[in-house]
């Protein structure tokens, strides 16, 4: 029998999400209480991390986070190495107060600051991310020309984001699996893929900004991926969900 084509999204129109920022205390608290109990099986910052890894030959030096939430990707990038000092912006307080909480034993700092306008110094940072937060910046350009402005010379742009232009089947079997534990997620998730770029307009985005050097990867899976990344058979579709879903850009600094 045919598979059933799923039709209930309209991805082909980019709809912005809510410019609204994540301040209820109870709203983070259940934000990162769902994050703590997916990453006690394999969270997607452990993904990102060995990515960026993987792509990116660094071993030390200071790392920026954008839109950094609860500080879990640095959490996590410094479990896996500690020679980095980091600093995370985002614009919600109550997050940034849980990431101090929560990466009080890393040299972390974190700033309440809009992604387009850090004030933070010029060419002060070996490698800059941004994870899943592009598709939330009302003025994306702006922002992508302030990261680059950050990275030192020789210096890396990491961006990570869902993207829009992707088989609706695959978004339909997602929301489904985020829904059977948190129909909120499940809610938020469809709004960020419908935010999403397609890798035609990052491209358009990219040359506005004056990047002209870049890579933007779709990432594969397979079981080679699988051992790299050391996802256990058990995380096996939530993986295969994260990178079907998502571009990845590269970009050194010459």
């Amino acid at each position: 029998m045919e598979k059933e084509k799923v039709t209930y999204l309209n991805l082909k129109k980019r709809k912005p999400e809510p410019e609204e920022e994540m301040e209820g205390e109870e709203e983070v608290k259940g934000f990162f209480l769902s994050h703590q109990r997916r990453y006690k099986k394999g969270s997607t910052y452990r993904l990102v991390c060995t990515d960026i890894f993987k792509r990116i030959k660094l071993k030390k030096g200071k790392i920026l986070d954008i839109g950094c939430a609860y500080g879990g990707l640095i959490y996590d990038i410094n479990s896996s190495n500690s020679n980095f000092s980091f600093v995370g912006i985002d614009l919600s307080r109550a997050m940034l107060e849980v990431a101090r909480i929560y990466c009080k034993d890393i040299d972390a700092k974190f700033y309440r600051k809009p992604a387009d306008k850090t004030g933070l110094e010029s060419e002060s940072f070996d490698l800059v991310i941004c994870k899943d937060t592009l598709h939330h910046f009302k003025n994306p350009v702006a922002a992508l020309k302030e990261m680059f402005r950050l990275v030192k010379k020789d210096g890396y742009l990491y961006l990570v984001d869902v993207r829009r232009d992707v088989d609706e089947n695959i978004i339909h079997q997602l929301v489904q699996r985020l829904a059977e534990s948190n129909l909120m997620n499940a809610m938020q998730y469809l709004d960020s893929v419908q935010a999403g770029y397609t890798a035609k307009e990052i491209k358009q985005m990219f040359k506005k900004a004056g990047i002209t050097e870049y890579k933007i990867i779709e990432p594969e899976f397979s079981e080679r991926v699988m051992k790299e990344y050391k996802v256990s058979s058990e995380r096996y579709l939530p993986t295969l969900h994260f990178f079907k879903t998502r571009w990845i850009a590269v970009i050194k600094k010459e």
